[in-house]
């Protein structure tokens, strides 16, 4: 019997405001997964994976806070500023607040993932965000 060996270590990141649990795989350059569904957050770091450093939080269930607030708080806590944030219609919102902070030019891209419709659109998502990610 072998080990199943999973392209992810799961983690867990307090910021003082929330205890955020987190998957994260891959070495290069960083995005940043935001998928409510659990299914979904799994499939896009495994297919990215090997591409890309990749961070994929769970959203918090019950924290009261709004959704660009607990992002920016995650990722001050784990010290990664994303190139790529890869994000479904529920997160859509919080990550162009996000991206948006981002005035000194180093502004991530938004890429939206429609879980709903797998896997076409999450192959046409993985192909953006690893374009997005090319040398320019």
């Amino acid at each position: 019997m072998t080990d199943l060996q999973l392209p992810w270590i799961r983690a867990v990141v307090d910021d003082g405001l929330t205890e955020t649990w987190y998957l994260r795989a891959g070495t290069g350059a960083p995005v940043l997964v935001l998928a409510a569904e659990r299914e979904l957050r799994e499939r896009l770091v495994g297919s990215l994976a090997g591409h890309a450093r990749i961070t994929a939080p769970e959203p918090p269930t019950s924290s009261g806070i709004e959704s660009s607030t607990w992002l920016r708080g995650f990722l001050d806590g784990i010290g990664v500023t994303p190139r790529v944030i890869l994000a479904d219609e529920f997160f859509l919102l919080g990550a162009r607040e996000l991206a948006a902070q981002h005035m000194d030019g180093d502004r991530p891209q938004v890429v939206v993932v429609d879980g709903g419709a797998i896997p076409s659109p999450l192959n046409d998502a993985a192909a953006e965000t690893l374009r997005l990610l090319s040398p320019r």
